[in-house]
């Protein structure tokens, strides 16, 4: 639940400015219209993590404090590994995919990243308690009937396009002290988080 006291953020976690192009030369305009389109999703937090590529992440950041959008910026990679993926938000160099999901999570740790477990498709997936959050809704995939105490439980849009992130009925409410890269950590670890429609997001601020 999250308290009064504290400030109300709409947060996606899991989104890649690139989608399922390449990393080239329309890299930039890609991005700034993925930052175009969380704004108008009404985002206050997004978390930009391309397929096994973290650039889209660092680029975004960079676009994000050029122009200086009113948008906290947090580059990560949805990371390929032998179990599965793993979003890894906060990273400062690339991890290696292929590696098991162990090692990746602690490669992701040695940077101070969070862990994201995204579309859990398998029992054993939503039953890991080595993340800090876990999808429970992914606009891509559907309803995964995550309902978890001991860690986060978030809903990510998955965008591989600004219309996916301002279509994605759904956004994570997370309550931080800041808006900053550690008020999201802390938010996270203790589980201050709730899942909304952006009918009821909308309507708490008529």
């Amino acid at each position: 639940m999250i308290g009064n006291d504290l400030l109300r953020v709409a947060a996606d976690l899991h989104t890649h400015a690139i989608g399922d192009g390449r990393f080239d030369g329309r890299a930039d305009d890609l991005v700034a219209r993925h930052l175009d389109g969380a704004i108008e999703a009404g985002l206050q937090i997004i978390g930009v993590t391309d397929h096994d590529d973290l650039r889209p992440g660092l680029l975004a950041q960079e676009y994000a404090r050029a122009q200086q959008l009113p948008l906290l910026v947090v580059a990560g990679m949805e990371v390929t590994t032998n179990d599965g993926h793993l979003v890894a938000l906060g990273l400062q160099t690339p991890l290696p995919r292929w590696n098991s999901m162990i090692e990746t999570i602690a490669a992701a740790r040695e940077q101070g990243a969070l862990c994201l477990l995204p579309h859990p498709f398998f029992p054993a997936l939503r039953e890991r308690d080595d993340v800090d959050a876990m999808e429970r809704i992914n606009f891509r995939y559907g309803d995964f009937d995550v309902f978890r105490d001991d860690i986060a439980v978030v809903a990510s849009s998955d965008a591989h396009s600004p219309a996916d992130l301002i279509a994605n009925p759904q956004h994570t409410i997370l309550a931080v002290r800041e808006l900053t890269w550690l008020g999201l950590v802390e938010s996270i670890h203790e589980r201050r988080a709730d899942i909304v429609s952006v009918a009821r997001l909308v309507g708490n601020h008529s």
